[in-house]
Formats: structure tokens, sequence, C-alpha cells
């Protein structure tokens, strides 16, 4: 008979040891998945949460060109313009971005106060490119209410602070965008041309 083939033994140790390493790559992996995971879900909600506050200053900013236009929708025509009607519709103008400043004003500290996690550097980003474009309108209603004629001329640094945002806020989304943030962003710059929130010198 021929010589049998010598059995190998598995030494204990050596299967350990494997097992080890096993354990050691699976826990590595899923401590990498659970740390990408909590970075990708902290950044959606601190998106969300800008969005949100960057949605409400766009609003408070239509609201006072709506108001400034049904103002001056009441008026019929060039003729209806004699000094009492002049004095009142400066009057509601002043009044209008007097209120207007002090909105806008809240609606940017919101937006400062909001607390972003330091391994977030673009929605940080974000945050600041678009309290520029807060402030400018915070000075533009600021100089309107002390000189009415202001809120129909243009307002170059609005528009400018308004478009530099885009980019910044897009980027501030991350790719994986389940609450289709940046949907909200095409939103706000749906018009190209800026004559919604971003305009500024409103067309009455």
């Amino acid at each position: 008979m021929g010589s049998a083939t010598p059995r190998r033994d598995i030494r204990p140790g050596f299967v350990i040891a494997w097992v080890g390493v096993g354990l050691v790559f699976a826990l590595s992996v899923m401590t990498v998945a659970v740390t990408t995971i909590g970075v990708w879900a902290t950044r959606t909600v601190e998106a969300d949460a800008l969005m949100t506050r960057v949605q409400a200053s766009e609003t408070v900013m239509s609201r006072v060109q709506e108001d400034v236009a049904a103002v001056f929708a009441e008026l019929e025509g060039p003729e209806d313009l004699n000094p009492a009607t002049r004095q009142d519709l400066f009057d509601q103008i002043t009044d209008i971005a007097a209120a207007g400043e002090t909105a806008i004003a809240a609606a940017g500290s919101d937006i400062a106060n909001l607390q972003i996690s330091s391994w977030n550097p673009a929605i940080e980003q974000a945050r600041i490119a678009y309290l520029a474009h807060n402030a400018a309108w915070v000075n533009y209603m600021a100089a309107a209410a002390q000189d009415p004629g202001e809120i129909l001329l243009p307002q170059p640094e609005v528009n400018d602070t308004f478009f530099a945002a885009k980019e910044p806020l897009w980027r501030a989304v991350p790719r994986f965008d389940p609450l289709e943030l940046r949907a909200e962003v095409l939103l706000f710059y749906a018009d190209d041309e800026g004559d919604a929130s971003g305009g500024g010198g409103i067309v009455a």
C-alpha cells in the first residue's frame, strides 16, 4: 500500500488569529459605514435647516415687493400724483421699507444663528454667501425708509449677491438628496433675470 498523505493539523491559534482579523475588518467596515451615514445625515439635516431659513428670508423679500407693487397699483395714472397723493405714497413706501428692514434683518439673524458642524464647510460657505444677499436687502430697505425714491432705483449689490449665492447653496446639498433640496435652490433661481426675490429696484 502506498504511504498515506500526512494530515496537516490546523492549529487553534491560527484559526483564532484569522477570526480576529475578520472581526477587525468587519468592524472597520461597519465603523466607516456608520460614520459615512452619520456625516451624510448631519449634512442633510443642516442643509435642510439652512434652506428653510433662506426660504423664510426670500418670502419676506417677496412680500415687500408685493406690498410696494400694491401701493403703486392703486394709482390710476400720472395725473393721480397730486401733492397729497404723492405724500401718502411716500409714507406708505417708508412704512413698508422700515418694516421690511426689520423683518429681513430678523430672517438674517435666524440664518446667522444656525448651528453648523465644523465638518460641513460647504454649508457654512453657503450661509456666508446668502447672508451677504440678506445684508444687501437690509441696506436697500434702510435706504428706502430714508428716501422712498430709492425703492425704484437699480440695486446692483442686491442682484449681485443673490446670484453669487446660487453656486454655494447648490454645493451645500449632498449628492444623495432625498429631501430634494436642490430643487428648492432651482426654485429660488427660476427667474434668471432676478426680478423675483433677488431683484433690486422694484418695478411698479
